[in-house]
């Protein structure tokens, strides 16, 4: 830093140095050269004093002559009255000069001279003219006793003398004037050199310090880069060996569920599940961190549904709602698209990351989210989350510091759940990353609300024309008479991804190592290969590459624990057509299964008005467990929104109507947007906003509340078989 300042000061110095110089030779200059120009102009007028000078002497001693010397009777009057006008005008220009006072008195002597001269003259014309003889002699011996011409003729001399001799000391002063600046502008020509060679000096030595300081940035650079990349295969092997047991421990947890157990094992059951989730989301804050710091952290813009979103949202969160007894409730406003097109994925997990934290400092109360519009134009729309709590708040003198990394709310002492203090980092950056922002509202003790604005397209389409091909499924579908090939080396590996496949009735074909899978696909014909990365002998890498130039085209999915974006390109390079992450999430293998295996599906017959099975597996992934349990709360809130409405009823409250209704929509939500009920609280609700008559609108909610009661009655029907 003080090299910095010293040389900046030298800089400044010498510039400053230079410009005085420049300065100073330019005033010098001119100074000098307004001088030559003085001493021009005075010799100029010199130059011109001296010939009118000349002119009058010559003219007044040839006019003295003329009229002295010559007979009276040949004077030419003439001749004589234009050497008379000649004298005049000499002296009218000599009068006009600038000269000094010395010379201006000589001027006043010689023109007394000149004007006698002239009187006297003209008395001879005037006696010539007129013939008077004796006048004309008398003038003429006048004029010979004045000596005028003499007179004028030596005081021209001495101004002619004068004017010399100001003129010479003025070549002199500005000759050695001249000698002055030339010897200066040597010497500051002499100083600007050397302020420049040093200059140049400094300039050169800086100049070779920077390509030193250029070239260590560039060492050090590379050392970076180099830390980043040991970094990255940090991560991506200790993602490898996390997710590795992460995938046995979690999937064979989900697989022990679906036994039969009794009230002990499914707590044990439960405990596995939830702490495994825990650890696998601890795992995946790290690898977003670092996703988010590399650049990596991508946008995919496609279309979702925004209400059913918001219902996986709440089914995930059932167990923790029942273990703490809270209430978990949503809400969209009515004037908010149900249909976007955003990133669905970084959405979902900003809320995840906001309703767990909102859960893990609550004990009780309610956590509560709300989706509203804040701008909206022809093509875009701007929504705002709010994730409520009633935990414990945040402090004043925290809440600018809980978006840091690895900052957390509570203190030692307090008995909460502790985690890596990078959710709410994710948050912002996610935020941030969607082109949104997130903000803090909060009390210490009082609770929390985190708002969430982001910025999406809207998508018009209908409902119909943005299901997912799995939510058009009725049932759990099965892939018959299907060839599946698997790579795995990992002996609990190749037991879980069976009994995974086998609930989709394929038997699959397991393969140790890469060198077996290049053999069986010699022999047999496979419609999919799920193929692990990491394997003795041949890796999936190299595997995939030799499958490629053997010409088979074959779908391959890489099935691996490596989750950095660098390593999916890496699977892409490799010729692989898709990516399953461990630890293996049985929707997404449903989802590889349906888009390789389209033409192998079969499904049960769709569901018809009242039946709220299938739904209700789709929307619990599949696990009769989560739908079992989602059927409970379901009939825990039915009877509640009944008594409300019939409390209407008798007390014709239609205005309370609107707010039970959107509460209905929430609670029923998991029977699906089809089921009778949904139909019958949407048509209830035009019905209120196109101001029916009472009547009409009271007989519609007693229809309501009876079809409420017929899906009550049909819930202790579901079978979880």
């Amino acid at each position: 830093m003080n090299s910095r300042i010293g040389y900046n000061f030298w800089i400044l110095s010498l510039t400053i140095v230079l410009m005085l110089l420049i300065l100073a030779a330019q005033l010098y200059t001119i100074k000098n050269i307004k001088g030559l120009k003085t001493g021009n102009q005075e010799a100029a007028v010199i130059f011109t004093i001296n010939n009118r000078l000349q002119e009058i002497a010559n003219t007044a001693a040839v006019l003295e002559t003329r009229l002295t010397r010559q007979n009276p009777d040949k004077i030419n009057t003439g001749s004589i009255t234009d050497s008379l006008a000649a004298i005049g005008y000499n002296v009218s220009v000599l009068e006009k000069l600038n000269v000094d006072t010395g010379t201006r008195k000589n001027f006043i002597k010689l023109n007394t001279f000149i004007s006698r001269q002239v009187a006297v003259s003209f008395k001879i014309i005037e006696a010539t003219e007129s013939g008077d003889i004796q006048s004309k002699k008398l003038y003429t011996d006048s004029l010979a006793l004045l000596n005028s011409g003499d007179s004028i003729y030596q005081t021209a001399i001495n101004i002619e003398k004068g004017l010399e001799t100001k003129l010479k000391n003025t070549f002199n002063s500005n000759t050695e004037a001249s000698q002055k600046l030339s010897t200066l502008n040597k010497i500051f020509a002499l100083i600007a050199i050397a302020a420049i060679l040093i200059l140049g000096t400094i300039i050169i030595n800086r100049h070779r310090r920077q390509v030193r300081l250029i070239e260590a940035l560039e060492k050090a650079n590379d050392e970076v880069k180099k830390s980043a990349m040991i970094k990255e295969q940090f991560l991506a092997n200790m993602s490898h060996e996390l997710r590795t047991p992460l995938n046995a421990i979690k999937g064979f947890s989900r697989l022990l569920q679906q036994t039969a157990l009794n009230e002990e094992q499914q707590k044990f059951s439960d405990i596995i599940e939830n702490s495994s989730n825990n650890l696998l989301h601890l795992v995946n804050d790290i690898l977003d961190i670092s996703k988010i710091e590399s650049g990596e952290m991508t946008v995919d813009q496609k279309e979702f549904d925004l209400k059913r979103m918001l219902q996986t949202l709440e089914s995930m969160f059932m167990n923790t709602v029942k273990e703490k007894q809270l209430k978990f409730t949503w809400q969209i406003a009515a004037d908010v698209p149900q249909y976007l097109h955003g990133d669905p994925d970084r959405l979902y997990q900003i809320l995840i990351n906001l309703v767990s934290n909102a859960f893990k400092f609550t004990q009780k109360g309610f956590v509560f989210i709300d989706v509203s519009k804040s701008l909206e134009d022809d093509k875009k729309v701007e929504l705002e989350f709010r994730v409520q709590d009633t935990g414990i708040g945040i402090p004043e003198s925290k809440q600018e510091l809980i978006f840091e990394r690895f900052q957390q709310i509570g203190n030692a002492q307090e008995n909460f759940q502790k985690g890596t203090g990078l959710g709410l980092a994710i948050v912002k950056n996610l935020a941030e990353l969607l082109g949104g922002s997130v903000t803090v509202i909060s009390e210490a003790g009082k609770g929390s609300i985190f708002k969430v604005v982001l910025p999406f397209t809207k998508h018009l389409i209908t409902e119909t024309a943005i299901v997912d091909f799995e939510e058009a499924q009725t049932g759990l579908i099965t892939f018959n008479n299907t060839a599946v090939l698997v790579a795995e080396d990992n002996p609990v590996n190749q037991l879980l991804i069976t009994k995974l496949l086998n609930q989709y009735a394929i038997r699959p074909e397991i393969k140790e190592n890469g060198m077996e899978v290049l053999e069986a696909l010699k022999t047999q014909h496979f419609d999919l290969l799920l193929l692990d990365i990491q394997m003795p002998l041949l890796d999936g890498y190299k595997t995939c590459m030799a499958i490629r130039e053997n010409g088979n085209v074959i779908p391959v999915v890489a099935m691996t624990a490596y989750v950095m974006d660098a390593e999916k390109e890496k699977c892409r390079a490799a010729g692989m057509n898709d990516y399953l992450a461990k630890p293996i999430d049985e929707g997404e293998l449903k989802k590889i299964l349906q888009k390789y295996l389209a033409e192998f599906i079969q499904t049960s017959p769709k569901r018809d008005e009242n039946n709220t099975n299938s739904f209700l597996l789709q929307l619990a992934g599949g696990d009769m467990q989560m739908a079992g349990k989602i059927l409970e709360q379901v009939k825990l809130e039915i009877p509640v929104e009944i008594l409300k409405l019939k409390k209407i009823i008798s007390e014709n409250n239609i205005e309370a109507l609107p707010a039970v209704c959107h509460n209905l929509i929430s609670s029923i939500s998991p029977l699906g947007n089809d089921s009778s009920a949904m139909k019958k609280i949407m048509a209830l609700q035009k019905m209120v906003s196109d101001n029916r008559i009472e009547s009409e609108i009271l007989n519609s909610t007693a229809g309501l509340i009876a079809e409420l009661e017929r899906n009550y009655n049909d819930l202790a029907t579901f079978k979880q078989t």
